[in-house]
């Protein structure tokens, strides 16, 4: 991932640029940067620098992208790709203009991305047997053979009189897999809060699908697995943390420090709880300045509605 900057104080990138896959087999090019005026964003593609996308927020066949002013300062555009591909492996090109600044990213998706177990439909979580039966599932496409791990709560979850596992190769390059879970009773089911996941693996990647029982009940969750990153800003050692996740309502989110003790805004740290679309996605972000080894442990962040 390559910057181009002919920048001012007022227009300059904040973060790489982030390549991320969804659990509904599409892909999200994000860049981060500061602009106090709106800015004109043009997305290209190829050597030839086509224009894919030349609005903020704007559809063009499976492309999507969506400008989101943070702050007063900080802003990202995204693009977003339905139903990804090798078809879509190339350099992408983020033009963001603000007279008289010019700032370009260099995005490359290269082709070992899609050698990875990759999702091709969004994970599913059904209730059978008026909800005495949950099944968690997925799909995804995979060049070579993939393994399949379940936990619950990050405990390894074993095979038992109540949790059975399918997993099958459907053709040439697709796997299907699926946790499924019998309970005593359906009121049994609908009690359970625990958070189950599945690492899928091949000989070039992983990927996981998180599930949680509140996924039937129109709860938040997790849609983008909690994941952190380092940068240094103006010589400062700063920590991010994000998580995506669903909502039907507007979220109260709630970062918990490695003391176990709730992390409020202040001069070394920085909440945010972005809506992403208006279909209850959002993304929840830390920052934490001056980060050091003091810092070091386990975060947790709590998402209520």
């Amino acid at each position: 991932m390559v910057f181009k900057q002919l920048s001012t104080d007022s227009l300059r990138f904040l973060d790489p640029p982030a390549l991320r896959q969804n659990v509904d087999g599409s892909i999200e090019i994000e860049t981060v940067f500061e602009s106090h005026a709106l800015p004109d964003v043009l997305w290209k593609f190829g050597s030839s620098e086509d224009i894919i996308a030349s609005e903020l927020n704007g559809v063009q066949g499976r492309m999507t992208t969506t400008f989101v002013r943070r702050n007063d300062e900080s802003c990202s555009s995204t693009l977003r790709i339905e139903q990804a591909s090798e078809a879509d492996v190339g350099m992408y090109k983020c033009d963001v203009t603000s007279d008289p600044a010019c700032i370009t990213a260099l995005i490359e998706v290269k082709k070992d991305f899609f050698k990875r177990p990759f999702f091709i439909q969004k994970t599913g979580f059904h209730l059978r047997d008026n909800g005495r039966i949950v099944i968690m599932d997925f799909r995804v496409r995979s060049p070579k053979k993939i393994t399949a791990s379940w936990s619950q709560d990050g405990l390894s979850l074993p095979k038992s009189n109540t949790a059975n596992f399918v997993h099958r190769k459907e053709n040439v390059d697709t796997y299907y897999g699926a946790l499924i879970l019998c309970r005593d009773s359906a009121s049994e089911a609908a009690q359970s809060t625990s958070v189950y996941e599945c690492k899928i693996r091949n000989e070039h990647g992983e990927i996981v699908a998180s599930y949680g029982q509140e996924q039937s009940s129109g709860l938040p969750h997790i849609t983008r697995p909690l994941s952190g990153r380092h940068m240094v800003k103006d010589h400062v050692h700063i920590a991010l943390f994000d998580v995506g996740f669903a909502s039907a309502s507007e979220p109260t989110v709630t970062w918990w420090n490695i003391r176990g003790k709730p992390l409020a805004e202040s001069g070394r740290v920085k909440v945010q709880v972005l809506k992403e679309s208006d279909d209850g996605i959002y993304t929840a972000r830390m920052q934490l300045a001056n980060w050091g080894e003091r810092d070091a442990g386990r975060y947790t962040v709590v998402i209520d509605q």
